[in-house]
């Protein structure tokens, strides 16, 4: 029971009311950058595996890139893990 009261005393107050609009507020729009930054993330990614399979050369180094991670353990463990996850992205078109 006094935490019934304790909620209700906080829900009546204009200050905690307000306080806890501007968290939620605050919450979706962070959700919404996110969102967001994950979109452009994407999208940059796209562009740049365009890039790479419009140059030959390029394409075909990270070609060599990528066997090298695949088949070679021990110089994977010394590369960033991010960087190998970008690079085993990689699609390319023949």
């Amino acid at each position: 029971m006094f935490r019934d009261m304790d909620s209700q005393a906080l829900w009546g107050s204009e200050v905690f009311r307000s306080l806890a609009s501007q968290e939620l507020q605050r919450e979706a729009s962070n959700k919404a950058n996110s969102e967001l930054a994950e979109k452009n993330a994407l999208n940059e990614f796209l562009e740049f595996q365009k890039r790479v399979n419009a140059n030959v050369e390029l394409k075909n180094k990270f070609k060599v890139m990528q066997n090298k991670l695949i088949n070679d353990p021990t110089y994977r463990e010394t590369i960033n893990e991010d960087f190998v996850r970008g690079v085993m992205l990689l699609k390319f078109e023949d």
